[in-house]
């Protein structure tokens, strides 16, 4: 199971996973922007992390939209942890959902979680509890 860890720090936002840098998309996204997160922009962390999560780098940016606002813009400011299974979770949830309309309130940043009753809030981030698994016990 890999863990992501985002943690803000002087020298900016730093995202790990399994310890070690995640690496930027930009040759998805075109953009050079160092990662960020809490609110809607520019996309490069929602797609380094679709991207690693699911090995595809246009389905990443396929699902990189809904992604950003669902997950990364409810991702707690000054620091935070996910596992792998907690975002595909997340990303099945929103394949589920399909598409949003054109004019779904949900594209600000202090928009409300998904209706739907399976998905809960971890931490600032909604993922589907219908699909996880027991968490693992300590050792």
């Amino acid at each position: 199971m890999s863990v992501y860890h985002g943690e803000r720090t002087d020298e900016g936002c730093q995202v790990t996973v399994d310890r070690e840098p995640l690496p930027a998309r930009s040759d998805l996204s075109g953009a050079t922007a160092p990662f960020d997160w809490g609110y809607v922009g520019n996309g490069q962390l929602s797609l380094a992390l679709l991207a690693h999560l699911l090995g595809d780098g246009q389905k990443a940016k396929a699902l990189c939209p809904a992604f950003e606002r669902a997950v990364v813009a409810r991702l707690p400011h000054d620091h935070w942890s996910v596992t792998d299974r907690q975002l595909a979770a997340a990303v099945r949830a929103i394949e589920r959902a399909g598409p949003p309309p054109a004019s779904d309130p949900a594209d600000g940043p202090g928009a409300p979680a998904a209706a739907d009753p399976a998905i809960q809030a971890f931490g600032d981030m909604p993922v589907d509890t219908s699909t996880l698994d027991e968490p693992p016990r300590p050792a």
